[in-house]
């Protein structure tokens, strides 16, 4: 993760803020959007004993995966000039 992160400060200006457009929405809705999913979760009565915590896996297992490559995918065209 280091080399990769000096690779990128070695990009030009210009680069590094198209990667920062891209880059900065898409963690800004997976911490939404997790906020908003574990907020559906909780309990809306004061019986928080009898809820069962739920493992980020269990809720987020498969769209991870989905956010990843897409991610993956945008950054990939950043590099292309696409």
């Amino acid at each position: 993760m280091k080399k990769y992160i000096e690779h990128l400060q070695k990009k030009p200006e210009h680069v590094r803020r198209k990667i920062l457009i891209i880059l900065v929405p898409v963690f800004t809705i997976i911490i939404a959007s997790s906020w908003l999913s574990i907020k559906k979760l909780s309990p809306s009565s004061g019986n928080v004993a009898a809820v069962r915590a739920a493992a980020p896996s269990e809720i987020f297992g498969g769209d991870l995966k989905s956010i990843w490559g897409s991610l993956k995918e945008g950054i990939i065209r950043v590099f292309q000039g696409k």
